[in-house]
C-alpha cells in the first residue's frame, strides 16, 4: 500500500468570469491530480466522469460520477483519482465569493449554510442538474438565480 505524503495546501487565486461574481469551469483531463489547494471563495464542485478519493478539511471519502459537494471557504480540498481511468475526468466547478448577499437578512441563513459546508457538503445525485444548470446559464443574472437555487438545496445536504 502506497500512502501519499503529506502537503501543505497551496492557495489558489479565483478570477471571476467577466461580468459576474462567479466563476464557472468545466475541467477535462486524463485524471484528478493530488492537488491540495484552498481559496477564500465557495466551492460547488460537481464530477462528471472519474473516480477516486475526495479530501475536504480533514475528511476523505470515495467519489465517483455524480458526486456533487459545497466545499466552504479557505477549507483544503482536493480530488484525486489514478491514472489510466477510462474516459478520463471531468468536473464543473463554481466558485463564488463568502459574502455574496452583503448584508442582507438572507444571507444569515447563507451564511449557517456555508459554516457547515467547512466540512464540505455532499449532494444527492439530484444535485447535478443543479450544478449544470448554474454552468449552462448563459445570462449572469439567471447563472447567479440557479446558484442561489443550489445553494439553498444544499440547507438540506450532509
Amino acid at each position: 500500500m502506497r500512502i501519499a505524503a503529506i502537503r501543505r495546501p497551496e492557495r489558489e487565486r479565483i478570477i471571476s468570469d467577466p461580468g459576474s461574481c462567479l466563476r464557472s469551469k468545466r475541467f477535462r483531463m486524463e485524471r484528478f491530480p493530488f492537488n491540495p489547494h484552498h481559496h477564500p471563495e465557495i466551492e460547488l464542485t460537481l464530477i462528471e466522469r472519474g473516480s477516486g478519493v475526495r479530501s475536504v478539511g480533514m475528511a476523505s471519502e470515495a467519489y465517483g460520477p455524480g458526486d456533487v459537494v459545497l466545499v466552504g471557504g479557505d477549507v483544503p480540498h482536493t480530488w484525486s483519482s489514478p491514472a489510466g481511468q477510462p474516459g478520463g475526468a471531468q468536473s464543473v466547478v463554481i466558485q463564488f465569493p463568502a459574502g455574496l448577499l452583503g448584508d442582507v437578512p438572507e444571507a444569515r441563513r447563507l451564511d449557517e449554510i456555508l459554516v457547515r459546508a467547512r466540512l464540505g457538503l455532499a449532494g444527492p445525485p439530484a444535485a447535478a442538474a443543479l450544478v449544470t444548470a448554474i454552468h449552462d446559464a448563459v445570462d449572469p443574472l439567471q447563472r447567479l438565480a440557479r446558484l442561489l437555487e443550489a445553494v439553498a438545496a444544499a440547507a438540506a445536504w450532509r
